[in-house]
């Protein structure tokens, strides 16, 4: 959030990153699909996809915005750096690996159930 903030404060927005944060967007509407037809690979695809969006706009915000000649403070833009790093750890740990792995076993669990 605080990179779209960033972007919208000090850059006009380009095309590039209005197609990346829709495309985030985008993503997790398709996740929340996969969640409501509790289908495992929607869910697991969209993930994927937010893992490498989230990688990829890590990258694309440390060349746009530069620490040696940026129109904000150093402060400001490490923070940034700091937080899309941050991102990419909690959507490939916390989303893809932790939730993800609670979320099939509860659906699992509910159609063990659903037989008995």
């Amino acid at each position: 959030m605080c990179t779209f903030l960033l972007f919208l404060a000090l850059e006009p927005p380009d095309t590039s990153s209005i197609v990346l944060f829709a495309c985030l967007n985008a993503c997790y509407v398709f996740i929340g699909v996969g969640i409501l037809r509790e289908d495992n690979h929607l869910v697991v695809q969209g993930l994927d996809i937010a893992v490498a969006l989230f990688v990829f706009l890590f990258w694309y915000t440390l060349l746009v915005f530069r620490l040696d000649h940026a129109p904000a403070s150093p402060a400001l833009l490490l923070a940034t750096h700091l937080a899309n790093f941050v991102g990419i750890i909690h959507a490939l740990v916390m989303e893809r690996w932790v939730w993800y792995r609670g979320w099939l076993a509860c659906v699992q669990d509910k159609y063990i159930e659903a037989f008995i």
